[in-house]
């Protein structure tokens, strides 16, 4: 890990925006345009993140009694992730080493972020990434740190 930079990122960080751009051009909020989000970075290599669109419906019937489509909402409006993290500053990359992820397919793997961090703001984006929709986009995440 580079010394300065992961330094840098230690703390607890709130999601500003997050929006991403398709292979075509269009412009796309993943989990709507009120998205809500953590992000933590600890002095010891590990993270977690959580994001989420605060706008996705409750289940009708309750907590515990839900239909197939509510579940797939309630899925596609949320995601989350934690494990190690390293910081590859002469690359301007932080890759997340998934040790558990709300997407089994990503359990064991390494997430790519670029980043760019300035006065207390970390912007994240990744590279082109298959979305649920099928079409690939590249994604923004713009953070404000709220702790150190």
């Amino acid at each position: 890990m580079s010394g300065d930079i992961a330094s840098e990122l230690v703390g607890t960080w709130r999601l500003i925006s997050y929006t991403g751009v398709t292979s075509g051009g269009e412009t796309i909020y993943p989990m709507g345009r009120n998205a809500q989000g953590r992000l933590t970075y600890e002095a010891g290599g590990r993270m977690a993140v959580q994001l989420a669109d605060p706008d996705r419906a409750a289940f009708a019937a309750g907590a515990h009694a839900y239909t197939d489509a509510e579940v797939r909402a309630a899925f596609e409006g949320y995601f989350a992730y934690y494990g190690a993290y390293s910081v590859h500053a002469d690359r301007g990359i932080v890759v997340h080493h998934l040790e558990m992820c709300l997407t089994p397919n990503w359990i064991g793997g390494d997430q790519v972020r670029y980043f760019d961090l300035q006065a207390g703001r970390l912007a994240l984006k990744t590279p082109p990434i298959p979305m649920f929709s099928g079409a690939e986009a590249v994604l923004s995440l713009i953070w404000e740190k709220l702790t150190m």
